[in-house]
């Protein structure tokens, strides 16, 4: 039964519909009838309206969100051809500023870190199945304005795992985006999670440093 309810959201397309509501979710709402009563005749097209501040969102809207990027790391785990449609849905919707803006609030908001998680579980995925499609990936979790330091020092231990991870996967699919953000601190963030108080995030940090070992930039 499982198999089968799969094939119905492949072929519903169902993990852009659920990035689209997403987005939707998080746009200012226009009060304008005749806004509303026209449509695109492709629903994927972008949405040029401004991002509004997460922070405004109430806490059952942040649960909508979460519940949302939940289903869709489940899907895109079921096969690569919901990791396509993922990557298809980042660029035909213009999400990559929607997923900056989701890491982001996690330094400022708690009620972020299950998305936060999800989401970069969903990305670890994608860049680990569909590596030749890195730059999109590298173009979030690579921002300028992506702190992955201060995740990897946040206080909630699923979050450092997933930032650690992240980071491994970088190191061997791309190395070279990842070598224009390096710094030594990457490195004194890992040696200090050897010592976590969480078993899980200790040996993807080690597993971390050693993907490192391969990387001549990290060892200058």
């Amino acid at each position: 039964m499982e198999k089968e309810i799969i094939a119905v959201y492949r072929e519903l397309k169902l993990v852009p519909n659920l990035v689209y509501a997403s987005k939707l979710l998080c746009n200012k709402s226009v009060a304008s009838d005749s806004r509303s009563d026209s449509h695109s005749s492709n629903q994927y097209e972008s949405d040029n309206a401004s991002i509004r501040q997460l922070s405004t969102l109430h806490k059952d809207e942040v649960k909508t969100l979460t519940a949302v990027y939940d289903l869709i790391c489940h899907l895109i785990h079921t096969g690569d051809i919901f990791v396509n449609q993922f990557y298809d849905a980042i660029e035909i919707l213009g999400a990559k500023e929607l997923f900056v803006d989701f890491i982001n609030v996690v330094h400022t908001n708690n009620c972020y870190v299950q998305l936060v998680c999800s989401l970069l579980a969903l990305l670890n995925c994608a860049l680990r199945e569909l590596p030749e499609n890195a730059n999109i990936v590298e173009q979030i979790v690579l921002h300028e304005n992506v702190n992955l330091k201060a995740l990897l020092k946040h206080g909630d231990a699923n979050l450092r795992l997933r930032t650690c991870m992240l980071l491994r996967i970088l190191a061997r699919f791309s190395c070279f985006a990842l070598q224009k953000r390096w710094t030594n601190e990457f490195k004194t963030c890992l040696e200090t999670l050897l010592l976590d108080d969480h078993m899980d995030v200790q040996k993807e940090a080690r597993l971390a440093i050693e993907e490192f070992k391969y990387l001549s930039f990290t060892t200058t």
